[in-house]
């Protein structure tokens, strides 16, 4: 029987990126840095983990280094559920800092940051220092290390040092879903607590030399976050990677030597063993590394053990030693580093042909008994999965895929909506939040309605990331139609109920269908208003004979297919081989061959079947937002006057969305049923009208008003 796996995701905030005030200053000076140094540095985490110190009453903000954003904390206020908080203390520490808060009498809930450049809500996490206090623990921090590899390591520790607890710090795995991580460590028996830190944030550049200032905020922080969060209160506590082993000689467990020794520490010294060859399918696993260097070079770097509660108490665990410590090691223990136990995540871990290598007799014995009685586990691939290819008929799993950023009130329409016409699953990514967006999301995940994913930002902006980090999802993966599309964007079926298996029953042979947008105006609102955005605008863009835009842009619904190159975010990407063999319809049937008009379309839009309602201005207050926002495509692009002009066509009117309006009413009240979900969506409300007011302050926002409103005088 294996443990209860928590799995955690960290309640962190993450400022603007694209606001170069809000860019945190780098370690050095310029010059100083390596050309990929900017490329892997944590510009923006401001927090990455909120939570609840019972003991001493206290809400604790787990950081980076502040550097300069401690200058935005001293004129920034705080809100504990409601409640005006000012920091009792800043503790900087090596490479991360912590910021703490008196708590209430009651067990706190969120914590609220508003400052004049950024603003955001995190929830407070709870402690589980008591979940995990007089067990054996193991931490470690992790990115797609194989599977096989994490049993194999747990494996080791359980049945040669009695280990009965795990942390492990899961920081963005693409090649498992976190349901496999969980399922690799819930099978472990012996373990009687697991735990999986989802901290999805930059792990930060590694340096060879002073020179480049090596950056590794993450890690530091994560193993301070175990400290005080989980494992202070643990028996003893291993500080070791996935692909390191230690090796007692007198065959005792490393928790009971740390706990017999009168510091309550232990440190070893570290070797690199190396494997040559390999039974398992191509790929090395421990029991294989039974060699070592003949010159004892490279060197590896040592690793310990503590207990949180002895003489080191209070202490910052770093990964080396713990601060303030430079204790010799035990001459008992060496640390068997395995160098092609690595996906080479944080520095490239190549084998150099010319390092000279003996086989090591004591290695392999010991790894020979502690392997025996392993399974070897199937080899998973994981790099390159393959998506599901169904049946024809197959519609069961209906999938729309989303980005969002500073959504916060328009989120329970706009799901409440698509679920009233027969989507079934949502993939949300967010970025960047600052008005409770992550929130609310995080919320309708624990209900079941969404799965919502931290969306890491390439430099191919928030919208096309998530659609990279999207194709190789588990939910794209089983899915029968997919459907990308924007907040504001509602997939208006004019035919039979309005749902989407109509529209598939009027296409029946399709495997692509692009749903032509009308755009609509903001009908004369100008205040934010929080009605249904479906109900209170009806001005559409003017049809073709009534003199509207010739090529409009599309968004399709289509099938999965292994033949999907990229998901765009008009329609799928195929190679060109293939696509003279994709049923390419739109809505009234016609066959569509042309690549120029697939999710463009000149003419034909097939109103009469679908359209997509894209509301892109709302109002003019909430267009002051969206423009603070920035864009989730082209986000390089300035949200200005010329957007709005371009974007907000009306001109005739167009009322056919009103069917699914009580539908929706409804889908919105079984979701607000929800206290907690109600309570974050009013916050959102708040949130927004709260920035509207700011904005309006600034007079670049002043003057985009004023300019809009004299044009629609």
């Amino acid at each position: 029987m294996g443990p209860r796996v928590f799995d955690i995701e960290l309640s962190g905030l993450v400022l603007p990126s694209e606001d170069p005030e809000l860019r945190r200053d780098r370690l050095g000076k310029d010059g100083d840095h390596d050309e990929n140094y900017d490329h892997q540095y944590d510009f923006n985490t401001l927090v990455y983990d909120c939570f609840f110190d019972p003991t001493s009453r206290e809400v604790l903000l787990l950081a980076p280094p502040l550097l300069n954003f401690q200058a935005l904390l001293e004129t920034a206020e705080f809100l504990i559920d409601g409640e005006t908080r000012a920091p009792l203390r800043i503790e900087n520490l090596s490479r991360c800092s912590v910021i703490a808060f008196a708590a209430g009498p009651e067990i706190p809930r969120s914590l609220s940051i508003t400052h004049a450049q950024f603003g955001g809500m995190m929830n407070i996490g709870q402690s589980h220092l008591e979940t995990f206090a007089g067990t054996n623990a193991i931490y470690s921090i992790s990115r797609n290390n194989r599977l096989e590899w994490i049993q194999d390591w747990l494996h080791y520790y359980i049945n040669e040092h009695g280990a009965t607890s795990v942390i492990l710090t899961d920081n963005g795995s693409t090649d498992y879903s976190p349901s496999e991580l969980r399922d690799a460590i819930g099978d472990m028996a012996g373990l009687e607590q697991a735990a999986i830190l989802r901290a999805r944030y930059p792990f930060g550049p590694r340096a060879e030399s002073k020179v480049n200032y090596a950056s590794l905020f993450l890690q530091r922080s994560m193993a301070e976050l175990c400290r005080r969060r989980f494992l202070g209160q643990a028996r003893a506590v291993l500080n070791v990677d996935i692909d390191e082993l230690f090796h007692s000689k007198s065959g005792q467990s490393v928790f009971d030597a740390t706990v017999a020794n009168q510091d309550g520490y232990v440190r070893a010294d570290a070797v690199w063993v190396y494997a040559t060859q390999s039974d398992n399918d191509g790929f090395f696993r421990h029991r294989d590394h039974r060699f070592v260097s003949m010159t004892g070079k490279p060197k590896a770097n040592r690793k310990w053990c503590v207990v949180p509660q002895g003489p080191q108490k209070g202490r910052q665990w770093l990964t080396h030693f713990i601060g303030g410590r430079s204790d010799p090691v035990d001459p008992d223990f060496v640390m068997w580093h395995c160098r092609q136990i690595s996906t080479s995540w944080k520095v490239d871990r190549s084998v150099s042909q010319e390092i000279p290598l003996r086989a090591e007799l004591s290695v392999e014995k010991a790894l020979d008994k502690a392997f025996v009685n392993a399974p070897l586990l199937a080899s998973q691939a994981k790099h390159a999965p393959a998506i599901k290819v169904g049946a024809d008929g197959d519609r069961s799993k209906k999938l729309i895929i989303t980005s969002m950023k500073n959504e916060g009130p328009f989120i329970l329409e706009w799901t409440a909506f698509h679920r009233a016409i027969g989507f079934n699953q949502f993939l949300v990514f967010t970025n960047d939040c600052s008005d409770g967006t992550d929130a609310i999301l995080d919320r309708l995940e624990q209900l079941g309605v969404v799965k919502h994913e931290r969306n890491r930002v390439l430099r191919r902006g928030p919208q096309k990331s998530a659609l990279k980090h999207a194709r190789s999802h588990p939910l794209v993966l089983s899915a029968d139609w997919i459907f990308v599309s924007d907040v504001d964007e509602f997939l208006n079926i004019k035919v039979g109920d309005g749902r989407v298996d109509d529209l598939l029953d009027a296409v029946p042979d399709a495997d692509v269908i692009p749903i032509t947008w009308r755009l609509f105006s903001n009908d004369g609102l100008v205040d934010f208003d929080e009605g249904l955005v479906i109900e209170m605008s009806h001005d559409a863009e003017r049809d073709l004979d009534q003199g509207g835009h010739i090529r409009r842009f599309a968004k399709s619904l289509f099938k999965p297919s292994e033949f999907v190159e990229r998901f765009g975010t008009h329609g799928p990407i195929y190679s060109e081989a293939q696509l003279a063999d994709i049923k390419w319809l739109s809505p009234t049937g016609r066959r569509i061959s042309d690549p120029k008009v697939m999710t463009r379309p000149e003419v034909d839009f097939g109103y009469d079947v679908a359209q997509v309602n894209h509301y892109a201005t709302r109002s003019v207050d909430a267009y002051l937002v969206k423009k603070d926002r920035g864009r989730v495509n082209h986000f390089r692009q300035v949200m200005g006057f010329d957007y709005w002009q371009k974007m907000n066509l009306g001109g005739q009117s167009d009322q056919s969305i009103l069917r699914s309006v009580g539908q929706t009413r409804e889908e919105m009240q079984t979701l607000l049923q929800d206290k907690e979900l109600a309570a974050l969506h009013s916050h959102s409300v708040h949130w927004y009208k709260n920035r509207i007011r700011d904005l309006r302050q600034m007079p670049e926002y002043e003057e985009l008003r004023n300019n809009i409103l004299e044009v629609a005088d």
